[in-house]
């Protein structure tokens, strides 16, 4: 986005709004992870963590959407990327203490991480 380019405006519902919330979501490199954080942001989220398997992935993706979302004023996007393996209950752990360290608390959580083998419908046994 350019830097003249007007920020981006959305609408949502008082009932629905996530502004000012703290959002985790989990497998939030890519696929309904990825669109679940750009849900919370477009509902007013200013702070997310964002959780996945690869420590690099996590830190671009949460550069990009604090990058992508800046709001016009003095409020910012602050989004954390934190790897964290949702199968170990201590990367949990270390991961959530992580988030409260940074943001105190947290409001909202998407567990939307797994491991999915592709392969063809047809493929599967009923």
């Amino acid at each position: 986005m350019a830097d003249n380019q007007p920020k981006k405006a959305y609408k949502t519902l008082p009932s629905l709004s996530m502004q000012d919330k703290v959002c985790v979501v989990t497998g939030a490199a890519r696929g309904l992870g990825y669109e679940f954080c750009n849900a919370f942001l477009q509902s007013g989220c200013t702070s997310l963590a964002v959780l996945d398997l690869k420590h690099d992935e996590t830190r671009d993706v949460a550069d990009l959407f604090a990058k992508e979302n800046a709001l016009d004023g003095d409020k910012k996007i602050d989004a954390i990327g934190i790897a964290c393996d949702v199968s170990s209950e201590e990367s949990v752990q270390a991961a959530f203490a992580t988030i409260k360290q940074r943001f105190g608390r947290v409001d909202a959580v998407v567990a939307s991480a797994g491991i999915v083998d592709n392969y063809s419908a047809l493929e599967q046994v009923a």
